[in-house]
């Protein structure tokens, strides 16, 4: 699945590609609005050199649309072969949005973010995104000793998407080992993202574990290596089970926002 953000109005606009035969089918959806589907598109698609192509039907018969990778290598663009037809990718979006754009990579699994793999290290991000979309700092963690090399990747438009770090400091070619979602394009199979509430956790997978730390407590996911964090300001004083000194998930109430979505890889 590959998503993107429209500026106007924020909602998620979708691409999906799948194999049919020896095409591709090609669908695009985005998020209602007001109810009201605002994007339809089913059209099937062959590959040449890399690249979809997409011929359009009545009533935008002899126009052709591409998909290909995109210039960053987050994901793909999404375009017409001749620059003249491009106001036709507009007929099947409402409100004068346009199928054309990037669209990322965006789905979550136990060892996949997006583009990235749990085998990828810091040196294959840099390889694949332009340096003009990092940036490269240390930040400190909760704890003394945490100190974290953390490369934020920005989006063409500087919209801030995900943030990786190794284990260590100091070595590109260490395995990615902490990735911070910092945009709700990013999800999981199960629908997952920063946007999420415990109660569409707890629905959608098995919780681990919860733990406290110092602002925070911890929803621990370990089918996908994944920990959300929730400020404990949000929860009511019964979150705490002084007896059994563990965190009481039965007063946690599902409509609790999440605050940080990271996900962490061995």
């Amino acid at each position: 699945m590959f998503c993107r953000v429209m500026k106007l109005g924020g909602y998620t606009q979708s691409l999906k590609i799948t194999p049919e035969g020896k095409q591709y089918r090609v669908q695009f959806s985005a998020s209602k609005v007001r109810d009201k589907e605002n994007c339809s598109f089913s059209e099937l698609g062959t590959i040449k050199n890399d690249t979809l192509f997409v011929s359009l039907k009545d009533p935008n018969k002899g126009v052709t649309m591409y998909i290909a990778p995109s210039h960053d290598q987050l994901g793909v663009e999404v375009f017409t072969t001749k620059f003249d037809d491009r106001h036709a990718l507009m007929w099947y979006y409402g409100g004068g949005g346009s199928l054309a754009g990037d669209y990322y990579k965006a789905t979550i699994t136990n060892n996949t973010f997006g583009v990235l793999t749990s085998e990828n290290s810091i040196k294959d991000l840099l390889s694949k995104v332009p340096l003009a979309q990092i940036e490269q700092k240390k930040e400190q963690g909760e704890h003394a000793d945490d100190i974290y090399e953390n490369y934020t990747v920005y989006s063409r438009e500087h919209q801030p998407l995900f943030s990786v770090s190794p284990k260590g400091v100091g070595n590109k070619d260490e395995k990615i080992n902490r990735i911070l979602v910092l945009n709700s394009l990013f999800r999981t199979e199960k629908g997952i993202n920063t946007l999420s509430t415990f109660g569409q956790i707890r629905k959608a997978y098995n919780i681990t574990r919860i733990e406290p730390d110092k602002e925070n407590i911890v929803v621990i996911v370990d089918a996908i290596h994944g920990n959300f964090s929730i400020s404990k300001k949000k929860l009511p004083d019964t979150w705490w089970n002084e007896k059994t000194k563990s965190v009481d998930a039965s007063q946690i109430p599902d409509t609790t926002t999440i605050d940080n979505f990271i996900l962490w890889w061995e």
